[in-house]
């Protein structure tokens, strides 16, 4: 599994992280959802919240969705320290250390939920610490990846999923309506990133599906799995000095 955070990226690792990624956001997304009646990838609908509540006055609302979206925001600030810092001083840790962090912080989840029940009565640092967790994987796949990939980010996902599958009907059916094109070459749809796109939705659903039924069944102590895959895969890595 070590290859997967190799310092020197290959398309085939990156695809694999992120389909091991996009699980774990599904999965983890799911227990937010049983946590604190919040999608906690969804910053879209905090910034639209927040918009929303500022405008009626309801000033505790708004603040709750400020902070989903502050807390987001430095979980990408902190992986792209991380892996800047890890550039100057081990290169070869630059992957592995956010994503140690991200293993640590739903470990920390896990523990809010499990060890300290009475925190749930406080949903919105659980909130905050999911967004954090979103942001961080977020931005350490994207700074990753050659091409850009998010993990957690399902509307952009889908919509380059589409775009491309546009590419590939439009090239399909159009000589087969029209005899002659016109001067522009037909589109040519890019198959291994509809692929890669399919893969990341599919794993983010199977994600949420597992993290549905194990948070529902186990509660939130069902993340220490999800902290676990993290943790092996960086780990190893964290050990080697070099």
């Amino acid at each position: 599994m070590r290859y997967l955070i190799h310092p020197v990226r290959t398309p085939v690792a990156d695809a694999r992280l992120g389909l091991l990624l996009a699980f774990i956001a599904g999965g983890i997304n799911a227990g937010g959802a049983l946590a604190i009646g919040r999608y906690t990838s969804h910053m879209t609908g905090f910034l639209s919240t927040l918009a929303d509540e500022v405008t009626v006055g309801r000033a505790e609302i708004a603040w709750i969705a400020f902070l989903a979206l502050a807390s987001f925001l430095s979980g990408t600030i902190t992986a792209s320290l991380l892996v800047n810092y890890s550039r100057q001083t081990r290169p070869h840790h630059q992957w592995a250390l956010p994503l140690f962090l991200e293993g640590l912080l739903i470990t920390a989840f896990g523990v809010y939920g499990t060890c300290l029940p009475e925190s749930l009565q406080y949903p919105t640092m659980g909130m905050m610490l999911l967004c954090g967790i979103m942001g961080l994987q977020n931005a350490t796949i994207t700074k990753v990846a050659v091409s850009p990939i998010r993990t957690t980010h399902v509307t952009g996902m889908m919509t380059d999923f589409g775009i491309e599958l546009g590419r590939w009907l439009f090239k399909v059916v159009w000589p087969r309506v029209r005899t002659h094109t016109g001067n522009e070459p037909l589109p040519e749809p890019n198959l291994p990133k509809i692929c890669t796109l399919g893969g990341l939705i599919g794993s983010f659903f199977v994600g949420g599906l597992v993290g549905a039924f194990g948070f529902s069944f186990a509660g939130l102590g069902f993340a220490f799995p999800f902290a676990a895959i993290l943790l092996a895969l960086t780990v190893p890595v964290l050990r080697n000095p070099s």
